[in-house]
C-alpha cells in the first residue's frame, strides 16, 4: 500500500465508507499533495529564473541607453565635421 493520509482514511471508514474505497482515496489525496508540492517547487525554480532574466534584461537596457547616449554624441560630431569640411569646400570653390 503507498503512502496515505490517515486522518482522511479514519473519517471515511467512520463515516461508513469500504475500507478499500477510503484507502484508495486517502491515496489519491496524498498523490495530489506531493503532485501539489511538485508544482509548488517549480514554481519556486521559475520565479528565480524570472527573476535571473528580469536582472539581465534591467543591464542590458541599461547598455542600450548608453549605447544610444554615445551614438547620439558620434552622430553629432560626424554631423559638425561634415558642415566644416562642406564649407570649406565651399570656400575653395567660391574663390
Amino acid at each position: 500500500m503507498t503512502t496515505m493520509v490517515t486522518e482522511l482514511y479514519e473519517a471515511l471508514i467512520a463515516a461508513g465508507a469500504p475500507a478499500d474505497k477510503a484507502t484508495r482515496a486517502a491515496e489519491a489525496l496524498t498523490e495530489r499533495s506531493s503532485d501539489l508540492a511538485e508544482l509548488r517547487a517549480d514554481l519556486r525554480e521559475l520565479k528565480t529564473q524570472l527573476t535571473a532574466v528580469v536582472t539581465r534584461l534591467a543591464a542590458l537596457e541599461a547598455r542600450v541607453a548608453a549605447l544610444e547616449a554615445r551614438m547620439t554624441l558620434v552622430l553629432a560630431l560626424n554631423t559638425a565635421l561634415l558642415v566644416a569640411v562642406l564649407g570649406g569646400i565651399g570656400k575653395l570653390i567660391l574663390h
